[in-house]
């Protein structure tokens, strides 16, 4: 899917085949049944460096039309963590701090 981000008065392309994707919603539920509708969770790098956070609203039918919807870097935060996914993306010394324990071990699983 793609759509057309402008920041100050220059274009940008958000395109789900190029951004990287956070979050994808699963097509199917546990029994095999497909779930009717999802989101999933896109962040588009601009050239000036800036992360701009979108998410896709799908359905399975094909009456309905996806949507593109722009949210707030702290939205995408709260989007993860209401799916157990922990992460900061809103502050750089935070994001430093959680790189240097990752080098030294923490956050991996072990077993007591």
């Amino acid at each position: 899917m793609k759509a057309v981000y402008i920041e100050n008065n220059h274009e940008e392309k958000l395109h789900t085949e190029d951004d990287l994707c956070l979050f994808r919603a699963p097509r199917r539920m546990p029994e095999g049944h497909k779930c009717p509708t999802g989101k999933d969770l896109f962040v588009h790098k601009t050239r000036t460096g800036k992360e701009v956070f979108y998410l896709i609203n799908w359905f399975m039918k094909p009456s309905k039309r996806e949507e593109i919807v722009q949210i707030t870097p702290r939205m995408a935060e709260r989007f993860l963590e209401e799916r157990g996914i922990f992460c900061n993306t809103t502050s750089p010394e935070d994001q430093k701090a959680s790189q240097t324990m990752l080098q030294y071990g923490w956050g991996m699983l072990e077993e007591f």
